[in-house]
């Protein structure tokens, strides 16, 4: 009959020792779980984030049109009154703040796009650092299983009477 080391292990081992040993071996692999489960927690959240980052994008791309339409049609409204007050729209006074009114229209436009963006790079960052600490886990995890292994080998060695050193 032929058995392999671990076996031969169990054999010489006393029952507590075979116990010990073997829920050694199970918390082991309850750390390797948890760092997986762990890490595919994390990326699941980054994913999420990511697609909050697009929707904050979109959101923002489609306010910034809205802003756009709406400043278009009260620049001109403001166009017509100045028409209709009997002097030129395209002179002196009235094309300045026809310009003026522009400017302030596009950058209010271009402020609402950036502030889109800006928030679409925090997600994108929090995302980044979540699968971090998925990875971080999962690595975590490896460590703690095999502390717990070699304690457990250590512990059972000692009970079994061996000596080390």
């Amino acid at each position: 009959m032929c058995f392999d080391p671990v076996t031969i292990g169990a054999l010489t081992l006393g029952p507590m020792e075979a116990i010990s040993a073997g829920l050694g071996v199970i918390s082991a692999i309850g750390s390797i779980s948890q760092g997986a489960q762990a890490q595919a927690d994390s990326r699941q959240r980054a994913q999420i984030m990511e697609q909050q980052a697009a929707q904050e994008q979109e959101l923002a791309e489609l306010e910034a049109r809205n802003l756009e339409q709406e400043n278009n049609a009260f620049l001109a409204r403001a166009r017509a009154i100045q028409s209709g007050g009997g002097g030129s729209a395209n002179t002196g006074t009235a094309l300045l703040l026809q310009a003026q009114n522009t400017r302030t229209a596009r950058a209010d436009e271009r402020l609402v796009r950036a502030g889109g963006d800006i928030r679409a790079t925090r997600l994108r960052q929090s995302a980044g650092f979540e699968r971090l600490s998925g990875s971080r886990a999962q690595g975590n995890s490896f460590f703690r299983a095999g502390t717990t292994l070699l304690s457990t080998a250590y512990d059972t060695g000692r009970a079994g009477g061996l000596t080390i050193g």
